[in-house]
């Protein structure tokens, strides 16, 4: 339970500009965040994350890796989740998935951003931590928790649902961060 209470307080540290903006004339931000999704239970958090503040340094660069990259002309309003796996060493890995489906081009663009940030350090196992994002005025995602495409992929080969772990290691057996799914379904 400490360690929700401190990322929500990260959380509350990462929502301070756009409640200020609300209060202001200033015109809404081309990214919108929705909500940070933490994808392991309050325990195994505890015991993987180093610092929780160099986790809430992580997820606002790439917060605003995506918005810098979404700002440029040319793409159309998107919402969804953007998947992080941080494991020890630290690599980290990115899995997209998208209401709708991105040009291969701008997939890619958002891919090498967020690849050139680096990972905070994790211990014993890796963190799984979800964005959900949107840009352009996209509504927001009704699901809750994010299903990448190679995700599902990975579960049907299996036949059954896997524990995250199992699942993680599956999609991502030893590379470091690479290129990521271009959508999933909502």
């Amino acid at each position: 339970m400490r360690f929700l209470t401190l990322l929500l307080l990260c959380g509350c540290v990462l929502a301070a500009p756009r409640g200020l903006l609300a209060q202001s004339n200033t015109p809404a931000p081309a990214l919108q965040r929705f909500g940070v999704v933490l994808l392991l239970p309050d325990a195994q958090m505890q015991e993987r994350v180093q610092s929780i503040d160099a986790m809430a340094t992580y997820l606002k660069a790439v917060e605003a890796a995506v918005a810098s990259v979404t700002a440029q002309p040319g793409w159309a309003p998107n919402a969804g989740f953007v998947v992080l796996v941080v494991r020890p060493g630290p690599e980290a890995r990115v899995w997209w998935d998208w209401q709708q489906p991105l040009p291969a081009a701008q997939q890619q663009a958002l891919t090498a951003a967020v690849a050139a940030l680096p990972p905070f350090v994790v211990r014993r196992g890796p963190v799984v931590v979800a964005l959900k994002l949107g840009w352009g005025g996209a509504p927001e995602p009704q699901r809750r928790a994010p299903a990448p495409p190679e995700w599902k992929a990975v579960a049907q080969a299996a036949g059954r649902a896997l524990p995250l772990d199992d699942l993680v290691v599956a999609a991502w057996p030893t590379a470091p961060l690479q290129a990521a799914s271009a959508a999933s379904a909502p």
